[in-house]
C-alpha cells in the first residue's frame, strides 16, 4: 500500500473512532438528561411510615361497625395489623397460625386488627374466613386499599407492627414459612412483637421474603 493510501487509511480510521466516541458522549448525555426528567422512585420499605387514624373501613354494617381505623386502634398503644385476603391460599394456609399470633395478643398490651384487601372479595367472605378460624380479633375491609397504600404493604399475609407512636417497626410474615407450618422454624412476627413491647430493637425488622398474593 502506498503512502497516500496509508494516510487516508489512518483519517478514516480517526475519523470513525471519533464519530464512536461523539455517540457514546451523546448517548450518555441523554440518559442523564431522560433520568432526570423521571419521578424519584418511592422507597418501597413501610418501616417508620405513620398510621393515620382516618383511613377509612368496611366492618359489619348490621351491628353498626366502626367506620375508621381509628376508632380500632387505642390511643398510645401498639397495634398489630394483618392484611388478608379471604381468596388467597397462602392466607388460607396461615389461617391457623394467624389465628394462634390473635390468641397470643390477648394477654399483651397490643390491639390486633385483620385488613382484608382482596380487590374483589366482600365483607361477608372475609368474615366467613374469620369465623371458619375462630379468630378473636375484628377484621375489617379495605375497600380503597388506602391503609394498604399508605403503609406500602405488598403481600397476603402480611403482619405489620405499630409502635405507641402510630409507626411501623416490623413488616413481613408470620414466620419464615408460608404454607407448611411444619416446616416453620423462626416465628418472625411474634418475636420481633416481644422485641417491640420490650423496648429492645427488632433484629430482622423487614424480612425480604413474599406471601401469596401481591396487593394492588
Amino acid at each position: 500500500m502506498n503512502p497516500s493510501s496509508n494516510r487516508k487509511c489512518l483519517r478514516a480510521t480517526i475519523l470513525f473512532a471519533l464519530l464512536l466516541a461523539t455517540g457514546a458522549l451523546q448517548a450518555q448525555q441523554a440518559k442523564k438528561a431522560g433520568d432526570a426528567a423521571l419521578p424519584a422512585r418511592q422507597p418501597t420499605s413501610s418501616l417508620g411510615l405513620k398510621v393515620s387514624g382516618q383511613w377509612k373501613i368496611e366492618s359489619d354494617g348490621e351491628s353498626g361497625g366502626p367506620k375508621m381505623l381509628g376508632e380500632l386502634l387505642g390511643k398510645g398503644r401498639a397495634a398489630v395489623l394483618i392484611f388478608l385476603s379471604a381468596r388467597d391460599p397462602a392466607t388460607l394456609a396461615c389461617a391457623e397460625r394467624i389465628a394462634k399470633l390473635g390468641d397470643d395478643c390477648l394477654k399483651k398490651p397490643v390491639a390486633v386488627i385483620g385488613v382484608g384487601v382482596g380487590r374483589n372479595e366482600t365483607f361477608q367472605e372475609l368474615k366467613a374466613v374469620d369465623e371458619q378460624y375462630d379468630w378473636n380479633f375484628p377484621v375489617v375491609r379495605d375497600a380503597d386499599l388506602a391503609i394498604a397504600r399508605g403503609l406500602k404493604a405488598r403481600f397476603t399475609p402480611q403482619v405489620m407492627l405499630i409502635d405507641s407512636a402510630g409507626r411501623v417497626r416490623y413488616s413481613g410474615p408470620i414466620d419464615d414459612c408460608w404454607f407448611d407450618a411444619r416446616k416453620a422454624k423462626v416465628p418472625l412476627a411474634r418475636n420481633a412483637l416481644d422485641a417491640l413491647l420490650s423496648g429492645k430493637k427488632i433484629s430482622n425488622p423487614e424480612p425480604d421474603t413474599y406471601g401469596g398474593e401481591s396487593i394492588r
